[in-house]
């Protein structure tokens, strides 16, 4: 029998091993593209959601000084934009810090379910993001120097803060007797 017979019927079969190897390669990358793809898609709307949380919580302590109001509207804000608290493995942890004004923390952990990559193991990624709104009335211009933005529906036609806004119960005073607004 021929020697260089016997060496192509060894070697038959080896190119479907390559091949397995190689496919199961190509389906892992492109299930990290595509995986990882979708990951960002939901990061980049869980961070708009975070932040409109920390706009929503910052506004309603402003208005209320309650931490518990602000805590809800935020993340009634959160679920509002498809990040629900304790839905599905989603976190909406809101944080406070008291010292110079007020801000408000909104961080959202929420899973993404794999598609390709749950194949190999991966069934799912935790996708965080976290903003950070301040909130105050400014009483003076020392280090932190900032254009004001007001919402015209803040303010009566005669151009006086809507009462929720001047309200002296609220944990900030809207007033001129505090020095908070220019004099000159």
């Amino acid at each position: 029998m021929d020697d260089s017979a016997n060496d192509r019927g060894r070697e038959r079969g080896q190119i479907i091993v390559i091949f397995a190897l190689g496919l199961v390669a190509m389906v892992a990358m492109v299930g990290l593209v595509l995986d990882g793809g979708s990951a960002f898609a939901q990061r980049r709307t869980e961070q708009n959601a975070a932040d409109l949380a920390a706009l929503s919580g910052a506004n309603i302590y402003l208005l209320t000084g309650s931490q518990d109001q602000a805590t809800a509207a935020a993340r009634a804000t959160s679920a509002a934009n498809g990040f629900t608290h304790g839905a599905g493995g989603i976190a909406v942890n809101v944080t406070y810090e008291l010292t110079d004004g007020a801000e408000v923390t909104v961080k959202i952990d929420a899973p993404h379910r794999n598609s390709f990559v749950g194949v190999m193991g991966m069934t799912s990624w935790t996708v965080s993001t976290q903003a950070t709104a301040e909130t105050g009335i400014p009483n003076g211009v020392t280090d932190k120097v900032a254009p004001f933005l007001f919402s015209i529906d803040a303010f009566a036609p005669n151009g006086e803060p809507l009462p929720q806004y001047g309200n002296p119960g609220a944990p900030f005073a809207f007033n001129s007797d505090n020095n908070d607004s220019p004099v000159n």
